[in-house]
C-alpha cells in the first residue's frame, strides 16, 4: 500500500523516515521530494509498504502524530490517472467558451481551448461624437469612431 506522507520537517531524511516505518514491515519504496533548484526537501514524500495489513496499522498509528516537531499527515496515494485535474490557470480543466453571445457553455483544453473567433470593439466614446454648435442646420459628418484620445496632428 502506498501512502503520501506530508507536513514533514524539512530536515527529515529518507533514512529517518525509513526508521519510522520499518516496524510496520518491509518497505518497497520510499522517497522525499526535493526542490529541483535548491535540493531542499519540499516537506512531503511517498512510501510503499509491502504488507497491506501492517500498512493500515502504520496509518492508524502515525497519521496526525508528532514526528520531528511536526504533525504527520498521511493519505493513501492515488494513481496519477485517478487524481482530479484543473485547479490552476495553466493546469487544464474547463475554460469559458468563446462562442456566440449568450453561450455560457464551457470547452475543455482537449477540445481546443479558446476559439479563433475575432471580436470587435463596439465601444462608442461620447466625446468623439461631432456636435454642430454653429446654429445652422447643415448635415454633420459622421465621426470615424472612437479615437482613443489621440489625434494625427495638423492633418486630422
Amino acid at each position: 500500500m502506498k501512502f503520501y506522507v506530508g507536513n514533514l520537517n524539512f530536515r527529515v531524511t529518507e533514512d529517518e523516515l525509513r526508521a519510522l516505518f520499518e516496524p510496520y514491515g518491509p518497505i518497497n519504496d520510499l522517497i522525499i521530494l526535493t526542490d529541483r533548484e535548491t535540493g531542499r526537501s519540499r516537506g512531503f514524500g511517498f512510501i510503499t509498504l509491502a504488507d497491506d495489513e501492517k500498512a493500515k496499522q502504520a496509518y492508524d498509528d502515525l497519521n496526525q502524530k508528532d514526528f520531528e516537531g511536526r504533525t504527520l499527515v498521511m493519505n493513501e496515494a492515488r494513481d496519477r490517472n485517478d487524481r482530479p485535474t484543473g485547479g490552476g490557470y495553466a493546469g487544464g480543466g474547463q475554460q469559458p467558451a468563446r462562442g456566440a453571445a449568450g453561450d455560457a457553455g464551457y470547452t475543455t483544453r482537449s477540445e481546443g481551448g479558446y476559439s479563433n473567433r475575432t471580436y470587435t470593439n463596439n465601444h462608442t466614446d461620447p466625446a468623439s461624437e461631432v456636435v454642430d454648435s454653429s446654429g445652422d442646420d447643415d448635415e454633420v459628418p459622421e465621426s470615424g469612431g472612437y479615437s482613443g484620445g489621440y489625434s494625427r496632428g495638423g492633418d486630422a
